[in-house]
């Protein structure tokens, strides 16, 4: 499994009062999408458009901890507790998915063999153009190069 700029939004885990602004944002999220049956995120430029029931998950993630996406037929938390290999990389600049968050969201990887990194940006980046949770993709060859060259020792 690799992970990239992934971490779990459980409001505990974000410092000082970060985590209740996560808490109210993932429930207003979730709320807003049930009204409007989706995540208007292209149009409000926060996150890009996003299902209702994804808000959901996220604002459940949030509040009680655990992975229990909605129908699912599988007890998600037995399954991250038993995955192979994990590559997980955090992103500088991300406020969204912290390196604690980042880190809680490996815990829930007890058993796997965990590949952990973090990626800052590179020579070509200015002050003006930082890394965040989505920017990263811009700047993603030294991440590609990363994941392939885990790949090639895990597989």
């Amino acid at each position: 499994m690799v992970l990239v700029a992934a971490g779990s939004v459980d409001q505990r885990d974000f410092p000082g009062l970060a985590g209740p602004r996560v808490l109210a944002a993932t429930h207003l999220t979730a709320a807003v999408a049930g009204a409007v049956g989706y995540w208007p995120g292209d149009r409000l430029r926060l996150a890009g458009r996003q299902s209702a029931i994804l808000m959901r998950d996220w604002a459940r993630i949030c509040r009680t901890r655990r992975f229990e996406p909605a129908g699912a037929d599988r007890d998600y938390e037995a399954l991250l507790a038993a995955a192979g290999p994990v590559l997980a990389v955090s992103v500088a600049g991300d406020r969204l998915a912290p390196v604690p968050a980042v880190d809680l969201l490996c815990a829930n990887v007890p058993a796997a063999p965990l590949t952990r990194r973090h990626h800052g940006p590179d020579a070509t980046r200015t002050p003006d153009q930082p890394l965040d949770h989505f920017r990263w993709v811009r700047d993603s060859g030294a991440i590609a190069d990363r994941i392939r060259a885990w790949s090639d020792t895990h597989h």
